[in-house]
């Protein structure tokens, strides 16, 4: 069976596709003006600014920025991408010696608090009028009552499934934690799967799970509490390996090719994701096999526990800008637009172009409302508004980000390794979550 590549560029990175591009840089023709000019006459935003990051999110805001780039001929934005396994060490070194360049950058929720302790970030308290962003959103650029960034997309969870065959079996998208464990042992009987879990990467399902249950690695200061009640570790790890125990869940890796292999032979039926992975497949779905175009649908999360969230907040990322930058003001005027404006939430729910399709969602209170009335619909999930409806829970329920830092790559790679060692046996769940916990603690920051 052939499937066709996909075109698809995710909000969250997918490592295996970012890794495998090179560092690339798109310049615009170099202006007349200094790099250091910074308004014009009527505030204007002049000069030359240059914008780092990821290769995808890069490319997604440079897509943006075209309109915004025709009404402004006198601000020229060069960019810069790079690999996401690699970008942050780019910045970091070039930011460590205290060069002007680059003026902005776009960094994942995790660097956040690293790049603010280093004095790499200016200070953009009282730069902006924060009302109008979602509660809480600021929070993984915030130290010491000031903030240093503004977030990009809202990535929340999502349960996608074959909505054809849960009307054949008469079943609907589970909205309790009975009903996913009822869902999954009638998919089971009926020879599909609810969800995927490689055991060797087993953080994922793990993790998100973690979250819609209300549980965390950190609380709100940075302390490791996943050990505790109230992180729920032992809670979130009992019930996955209660789904891997029932046989609901494949054993591949999700996103990989035999994923993708399973889907489009109609075995995976259902699963609790991310809205951002939904991107993937309208690239990705076999319109001849048995997956199919259009037998797709989403819903929200299941609540599984009573104090957990309507749906959880899984990531976002952040315009941010170097203190040393020439041209703060034109800097200021970009990542407005690009993070606080309605034209550019509307632009980054409908990219589409050759080798580029993003559908995000901003955390924007204005642009969300106003994509809670329409968006562009997903020809992959029967022409839903996925964008819509992940905007009306924003608005309606206000989710909030997990604590994240830079110990967060590290402590991904120890849940990991712990998890495969949980799931091959002869390790209790709580002395796995004990060991998650004690490492992460370790962690040098």
């Amino acid at each position: 069976m052939k499937w066709r590549n996909s075109t698809i560029v995710l909000m969250v990175g997918l490592t295996a596709m970012m890794t495998a591009c090179s560092a690339t840089q798109e310049a615009a023709p170099k202006s007349t003006s200094p790099s250091g000019s910074q308004t014009a006459a009527g505030n204007e935003p002049t000069g030359e600014l240059s914008f780092w990051g990821g290769a995808h999110l890069v490319s997604a805001a440079q897509a943006v920025m075209e309109d915004y780039a025709s009404k402004h001929p006198d601000l020229k934005v060069s960019y810069q991408k790079f690999p996401y396994a690699e970008y942050p060490t780019k910045m970091k070194l070039q930011l460590s010696t205290n060069q002007g360049e680059p003026d902005i950058m776009i960094i994942h929720d995790f660097l956040g608090q690293q790049f603010i302790k280093s004095g790499w970030l200016m200070d953009l308290t009282g730069s902006f009028d924060t009302k109008d962003l979602l509660p809480g959103s600021l929070d993984a650029v915030t130290k010491d009552g000031k903030f240093y960034g503004i977030p990009n997309q809202a990535n929340l969870g999502a349960f996608l499934y074959r909505k054809d065959i849960f009307d054949k079996l008469g079943l609907q998208a589970p909205k309790t934690m009975d009903e996913y464990l009822n869902a999954a042992q009638k998919l089971k009987e009926n020879g599909y799967f609810m969800g995927v879990l490689d055991p060797s990467e087993a953080r994922n399902p793990f993790y998100r799970t973690l979250l819609q249950m209300g549980g965390t690695l950190f609380d709100p200061q940075g302390n490791v509490i996943l050990n505790e009640p109230k992180g729920k570790g032992v809670e979130a790890l009992n019930l996955v390996k209660k789904m891997v125990d029932g046989g609901y869940f494949a054993p591949v890796k999700d996103l990989s090719q035999e994923f993708w292999t399973q889907v489009n032979a109609g075995k995976i039926a259902g699963l609790l994701t991310v809205t951002s992975d939904a991107a993937n497949y309208a690239g990705s779905l076999d319109p001849q096999g048995k997956g199919g175009m259009g037998k797709w649908s989403y819903a929200q999360p299941p609540k599984l526990a009573a104090d957990g969230p309507v749906s959880f907040y899984h990531n976002s990322e952040y315009y941010v800008i170097n203190k040393n930058t020439k041209n703060p003001e034109g800097a200021k005027a970009l990542i407005k637009y690009l993070a606080m404006s309605d034209e550019a939430g509307k632009a980054f729910s409908e990219i589409d172009k050759p080798g580029l399709v993003v559908r995000m969602a901003n955390n924007y209170i204005p642009s969300l409302k106003k994509l809670t009335q329409d968006s562009v619909p997903w020809k992959a999930f029967g022409d839903q508004k996925l964008i819509s409806e992940e905007a009306k829970v924003l608005v309606e329920t206000a989710p909030k980000l997990a604590y994240t830092d830079e110990r967060s790559p590290e402590a991904d790679r120890i849940m990991n390794v712990e998890l495969a060692k949980f799931f091959k046996g002869g390790v209790s769940a709580e002395a796995t979550i004990k060991s998650i916990s004690d490492q992460v603690k370790n962690i040098k920051h």
